[in-house]
């Protein structure tokens, strides 16, 4: 998918701490994070398995993460010979790094324009003769992106890169934005393969009403707030959002120290069956005030939020590919 956005953003990614902890111990979640540490709760990426991207890196930094990636694999090799377990060391050329397998996990560790990216990839009881493909798509496919532009090839945009595909790895990926004029402001979109409904699974828990209600009442509102209302009289107005219909709504916030925020989300249910990828998709905008006086900017107001949110939402759309 592609978004725009009324002014310039900062884009949330991986520091560099976070990939330093990553490479010893494997979180549930990676944390993601603006250049200047504050915290995007949000976004997260699966693609091909766990991957990291970091945020734009010094020379220092570069160095670190290039002498983890190789401790990182000597561990593996150790492992993997004390397990009797087939070891090989990987040519990730024409890129700058190292990867290796052990029978059907892979890792990836490149350096790529001023990035770092990690993957690492496991599909349990797969040989490698069968996960070689994946590897190398990947290898080939992945290439530096300066922040903004818009490939024209079938794959995925993760902050700073993209990565050409051939439109079969299954994907989840949400990005966090923030407008660098209105600090208080951020804006997150998730992109997923539309869920499955599987056996004794509810079909209305997929829906985008209930989806939305549980974004409002679980996945944001727990921790983050004393109250979630809707402003409106209606709580969920249908809308046409990237060509799907879904509905759209628009709450107050009431946070824990009692200040008052605002908060815009579209949802809308894709389509597994369909022949053309239809996904799921969630959009978010959400307004967090200290984040704008903190630095000395009036937090906007509710109908300056609601227009910059809705105009966002009407951007968004299928990237265009040959």
């Amino acid at each position: 998918m592609q978004l725009s956005f009324p002014g310039d953003v900062d884009i949330a990614s991986n520091s560099v701490k976070t990939i330093l902890k990553e490479f010893q111990t494997v979180s549930p979640q990676p944390q993601f994070d603006f250049t200047d540490g504050q915290n995007a709760g949000w976004s997260y990426t699966q693609y091909m398995g766990r991957i990291l991207v970091s945020n734009p890196l010094n020379p220092e930094e570069k160095t670190k993460l290039a002498s983890a990636a190789e401790t990182a694999v000597q561990i593996a090799s150790k492992w993997a010979k004390k397990n009797h377990y087939v070891f090989e060391e990987l040519s990730v050329k024409p890129h700058e790094g190292m990867a290796s397998h052990s029978d059907g996990h892979f890792s990836v560790s490149l350096f790529l324009g001023n990035n770092f990216v990690r993957l690492s990839s496991s599909a349990p009881n797969s040989t490698w003769a069968e996960r070689k493909t994946s590897f190398q798509m990947f290898v080939s496919g992945i290439a530096s992106r300066p922040f903004g532009t818009v490939p024209h090839i079938p794959g995925v945009c993760l902050p700073y890169i993209f990565i050409g595909d051939d439109e079969t790895p299954g994907r989840s990926i949400s990005a966090t934005y923030r407008l660098k004029d209105h600090p208080d402001i951020t804006i997150w979109l998730e992109d997923s393969n539309a869920a499955r409904i599987g056996p004794g699974q509810n079909p209305e828990k997929f829906t985008p009403v209930s989806q939305s209600d549980f974004f409002w009442t679980q996945r944001y509102g727990s921790g983050v707030r004393k109250s979630v209302r809707s402003i409106w009289a209606i709580p969920y107005r249908n809308i046409d959002f990237a060509g799907q219909k879904g509905v759209e709504s628009f709450v107050r916030i009431i946070r824990g120290d009692d200040a008052e925020d605002f908060g815009y989300l579209a949802v809308v249910r894709g389509d597994p069956d369909a022949k053309k990828d239809t996904p799921d998709l969630m959009l978010y905008v959400i307004r967090d005030a200290k984040n704008s006086t903190a630095k000395g900017i009036e937090p906007v107001s509710k109908d300056a939020f609601l227009e910059i949110a809705q105009t966002i939402a009407a951007s968004v759309k299928r990237r265009p590919t040959k």
